[in-house]
């Protein structure tokens, strides 16, 4: 009897994160790609956290990725509205992770622009969860360029271990308060805080450098104890990680999203994501 009320409340367990990783999927790809084919960009909008949700393209080349593209979520909408040619999105892969009220997920897509296939590569998206649904607060990309074949584009020669040492460094830095600016993207890094009560969205915070230590100061005495950690690379150019941390006011573990980006032969940390429960 005991074991079969356990098979039950395992069931139970992996269909709720079965059927949130399904909603996650109505954001992204489902009405994401709806939108981008119909050059909705009101519609793209309303996809998104905020209006200045950052947006971060590498470009890879058969020697490195070289090039970097960035925008606000909403200035790459406007480009999605007025783009007068037939746009597709075709997504090959795709994979979610939900940490409570937080989620990352990966994809493979290839682009086709006036029924033209244009370039194709990843992406790496997160989101917080509202009573909208699963919002995109941030993105990472990177598309290959100058490649002759499909199997060559998956593999890199990108130095691995220049990401395993920003992510030790970042998790210091955190633990410690004190954040390196060289390991930011750029001065539009931030972190992003959603407060959370009774598994509602109360709050969303967006904070830049300072302000995210300001914060740290107030709520969790100057640092972020880590409990564990994942590290996690995409597809040599992209990476991640989630972890969860002790929250002092409450005594439970809460999760918290690293997001990370590669060009011209350097990882930089591009964006912060925590759920802190009231």
């Amino acid at each position: 009897m005991k074991n079969l009320i356990f098979v039950v409340i395992l069931l139970f367990i992996a269909s709720s994160v079965y059927s949130q990783a399904d909603a996650v999927r109505k954001t992204y790809p489902e009405s994401f790609m709806e939108v981008v084919k119909t050059h909705n960009e009101e519609g793209l909008n309303n996809l998104y956290t905020d209006l200045d949700a950052n947006l971060y393209v590498t470009r890879k080349y058969k020697d490195g990725a070289k090039l970097l593209f960035k925008a606000t979520s909403s200035g790459w909408a406007e480009t999605v509205g007025i783009n007068p040619n037939p746009y597709e999105l075709r997504i090959s892969q795709f994979n979610v992770d939900i940490l409570g009220n937080i989620a990352i997920s990966n994809a493979r897509f290839d682009e086709y622009d006036d029924h033209k296939h244009g370039q194709d590569g990843y992406d790496l998206f997160t989101y917080f969860k509202t009573k909208d649904g699963w919002k995109i607060n941030h993105m990472n990309v990177s598309i290959a360029f100058d490649f002759d074949d499909i199997e060559e584009k998956i593999e890199n020669t990108v130095d691995q271990e220049k990401l395993i040492e920003l992510n030790k460094n970042i998790l210091s830095s955190l633990e410690s308060a004190s954040i390196n600016e060289s390991c930011l993207i750029d001065s539009n890094w931030r972190a992003d805080i959603g407060l959370y009560k009774s598994g509602n969205l109360t709050s969303l915070k967006h904070l830049n450098k300072t302000e995210f230590l300001d914060f740290l100061k107030s709520n969790f005495n100057g640092k972020i104890k880590i409990i564990t950690s994942k590290l996690s690379s995409v597809d040599g150019y992209l990476g991640y990680t989630t972890a969860k941390f002790l929250d002092p006011k409450t005594k439970k573990e809460s999760p918290l999203i690293i997001t990370y980006i590669n060009y011209e032969g350097n990882w930089y940390w591009t964006s912060l994501q925590i759920e802190i429960n009231e």
